[in-house]
């Protein structure tokens, strides 16, 4: 009959190893714990995609589908002020130019470009808008900071194209 032999011993040195791995396996937790799942390229992968679809929403006056990226407390007056508008502004076209992630990964602006026009005008305009964005820890995604900014440039825009329509008259 075989002896049964014994299990080999762990040596020193993988003991070491082992530690060395669960450190750095805890410190990545923490890391992770800190930042949310995402950080680094994650994050600004979120945001070019985030960025694009909430875009894209507005663009297609899908307000309900845009207020996933806004605050929870501001979503219902963000959807009723883009309802009061849809029959009058149109936006045509957007192009995003630029994202950007601050370097603490809590922060970003994006820069888009529109293309619109408003009623009774059928004249198409251009609009260049920095969007701010701010990661959400709640739901892991970015949402837009002021999201209806765009619309008081607008009509800044609009009410000094007008001014200058009426002095021309």
């Amino acid at each position: 009959m075989k002896k049964h032999e014994s299990a080999p011993r762990m040596t020193q040195a993988t003991a070491a190893l082992i530690a060395a791995g669960l450190t750095i396996m805890l410190a990545a937790g923490c890391q992770s714990a800190k930042f949310g799942r995402y950080s680094g390229a994650g994050r600004a992968k979120l945001l070019e995609e985030g960025s694009l679809d909430y875009n894209k929403f507005i663009r297609w006056q899908e307000w309900e589908r845009a207020s996933d990226f806004v605050r929870p407390a501001e979503q219902s007056t963000f959807k009723e002020k883009l309802e009061d508008l849809e029959e009058i502004f149109r936006i045509t076209e957007f192009q995003i130019q630029d994202t950007h992630v601050a370097p603490e990964g809590r922060t970003a602006k994006v820069k888009v470009v529109y293309r619109y026009y408003r009623l009774p005008s059928i004249t198409e305009r251009k609009m260049v808008v920095t969007q701010k964005w701010v990661w959400s820890d709640e739901g892991n995604h970015w949402v837009i900071d002021k999201p209806l900014a765009f619309l008081s440039l607008n009509a800044a825009n609009h009410a000094a194209r007008s001014a200058v329509t009426a002095q021309g008259k």
